[in-house]
């Protein structure tokens, strides 16, 4: 088999090709541009499918004219005439298509007509409701289908029996053979008619959906992240179901952790996440029958009557008696209908999207379970990458933490002790004995420094029922690492908020200790952990030197006047916490942490 190759030459720097190839090059770039200029526009799809029903109008003009002259055996000059014409009108749509990149909006309808008054005269000339020509109404019934579906099919497989009916009236009385050969056509044509727009139908709306699946799966990118994919593909999903909210909910099989995204159409922001506690899970996670359902508000109160219909994964249909949603899930997210769906998030999750307010109604739910089945495992695939990143990332922090503290930590201290033993044997009065001292407290606040640049390198992973002890524990390392007289104190004994949050609350303490020890001076700190009122506060209080500013301060003021610890707002301000900030240059400071009760990023 011979292959065939195509060439592109590029030109020299100057713009010349070189002399040993200018004459090839030339050829073969004359030979690319006539084949480029020779390549029709690119089409969209309703100009495509004008194009094959054009290609096929003209077929059919070619092959009924020949095949008249075989059946028949004979040329008559009315059939030619009318025969010739039609191949004559084909060949200038199809030439028309051929040399457009676009149709006008009516186009189609334009033709539809045309084509249904040819197939009349042609049917009226050639015989009637006898005439071997009905073949051009199969041709415009397949027209509709194509075009439009079952409502155009119907509507013209409608037009077509009306005609061959009006067509055989005059003829009635005379033959009532006739007649009965009128009603074997019309029913031969309106049932193949009507078969065909189904089957059109059919195939049209399975076409949408593979095409909607696949470029809805094509947003979900490892690149981008589950957090990425999700801005990318919740907004097309709420445009494409039509509904003013969306939720994801999963919870990890293995440490039980439970994750929410969600996204409105009136917000500006696309995709908020958060970790949610474990005391919500029944609230979004409660059991429901089938693999999708779809929830109808019946009315409205404090404990609204829901009608839920389930789809199991065979098909079948379920009606729920009562319905099983929550009435907190109903009071956090008023809906008159909700659509849900379990995603099978890696198959040993719990999930579950919702959809509130959808404009399409209980026969969406077969769409929407076959989307499910097609995102769900690229998500789970996606998310799985992105751990395996970050634990990657972690390992690779851990590591230069623990290079630093074998090497540049051990070296300091070394050194440090090195110094304090040459301090040993001089008159601490003297000049050198004091450069060494200051030289001993720098090296020993940089040991401290790197100690600290190790924790926060150090991943946290808090459980809420170990938060009080690692506090604790942090309190009790800062006091034995800096000298500073530190305490921990807490009366509480259960904590309900999520992992992340506890993660978050750590870092704060933490970079509170850390400004404590760098700025302020003090020689004493207490950090406290409560709860008043449902809400979680923590307070760090110090008798340093304050922030440079007498008074108090909250968040808002903080913001506006860009003051207080810029690293410590921006953490509250993802928890949804608020920040307060006493400050006294001969008392100390005082920072006032407070998280909603139930609080996630």
């Amino acid at each position: 088999m011979e292959r065939s190759h195509l060439f592109l030459v590029s030109p020299c720097d100057s713009g010349e090709l070189l002399p040993s190839t200018r004459h090839a090059g030339l050829s073969r770039r004359a030979a690319f541009r006539h084949f480029v200029d020779r390549l029709p526009p690119l089409a969209s799809d309703a100009h495509r499918l004008e194009g094959v029903l054009a290609t096929a109008r003209l077929m059919l003009g070619v092959i009924s004219a020949l095949a008249y002259v075989l059946i028949s055996r004979a040329w008559d000059s009315g059939i030619q005439t009318l025969l010739l014409a039609f191949i004559l009108y084909s060949g200038i749509v199809w030439s028309f298509l051929r040399s457009q990149s676009a149709s006008w909006e009516r186009f189609p309808v334009v033709l539809q007509a045309a084509d249904f008054i040819w197939a009349g005269a042609i049917a009226y000339v050639t015989g009637g409701a006898a005439s071997p020509m009905l073949g051009f109404f199969i041709f415009v019934i397949l027209e509709a289908a194509y075009r439009w579906g079952i409502t155009a099919t119907s509507a013209t497989v409608a037009g077509t029996v009306g005609f061959l009916f009006v067509q055989t009236g005059t003829g009635l009385l005379r033959s009532v053979h006739l007649f009965d050969m009128a009603i074997a056509s019309a029913a031969n044509v309106g049932i193949g008619g009507l078969l065909l727009g189904y089957m059109a139908e059919r195939e049209k709306q399975l076409r949408d959906e593979i095409t909607t699946i696949a470029r809805l799966t094509a947003l979900v990118r490892a690149e981008v992240g589950i957090m990425g994919s999700l801005k990318a593909l919740f907004p097309e999903l709420l445009r494409l179901f039509g509904a003013s909210a969306i939720l994801v909910v999963a919870q990890e099989p293995r440490r039980g952790r439970l994750y929410l995204w969600q996204a409105e159409n009136l917000i500006d922001e696309p995709v908020r996440f958060g970790e949610l506690v474990p005391s919500e899970r029944d609230m979004y996670l409660f059991p429901m029958s089938g693999a999708a359902w779809y929830a109808v508000s019946a009315a409205s109160g404090l404990r609204p009557a829901v009608d839920v219909l389930s789809l199991e994964s065979d098909g079948r249909v379920v009606q729920n008696v009562s319905s099983p949603i929550p009435d907190r899930f109903a009071a956090r997210y008023p809906f008159f209908s909700l659509m849900g769906v379990s995603l099978g998030f890696g198959g040993e999750w719990d999930d579950r999207l919702y959809l509130l307010d959808p404009v399409g109604d209980v026969r969406q739910l077969p769409f929407i379970l076959r989307l499910a089945r097609q995102l769900g495992p690229v998500l789970h695939s996606v998310y799985l990458q992105g751990r395996v990143r970050s634990r990657v990332a972690e390992m690779e922090r851990a590591r230069v933490g623990r290079e630093l503290h074998d090497s540049t930590v051990q070296s300091l201290i070394g050194l440090e002790m090195e110094l304090a033993a040459w301090r040993r044997g001089m008159d601490d009065a003297s000049p050198f004995a004091r450069h060494l001292s200051g030289i001993q407290q720098r090296v020993r606040e940089e040991i401290v420094g790197l100690r600290e640049l190790m924790q926060r390198l150090r991943p946290v992973n808090v459980e809420p029922k170990k938060l009080m002890n690692y506090l604790s524990e942090l309190v009790d390392r800062f006091q034995r690492e800096t000298g500073i007289a530190a305490c921990f104190a807490s009366a509480v004994d259960r904590v309900d908020m999520s992992q992340q949050v506890c993660c978050e609350l750590v870092r704060i303490v933490q970079e509170a200790l850390m400004n404590v020890r760098k700025h302020s001076g003090a020689r004493n700190v207490l950090v406290v952990f409560r709860q008043e009122n449902g809400r979680w506060e923590v307070v760090v209080d110090d008798d340093g030197l304050g922030f440079g500013f007498t008074g108090r301060c909250s968040h808002t003021e903080m913001d506006g006047d860009l003051r207080g610890p810029s690293v410590i707002k921006e953490r509250v301000r993802l928890l949804g916490g608020e920040l307060t900030l006493d400050s006294d240059p001969h008392r100390g400071s005082r920072l006032e942490i407070t998280v909603p009760g139930v609080a996630h990023v």
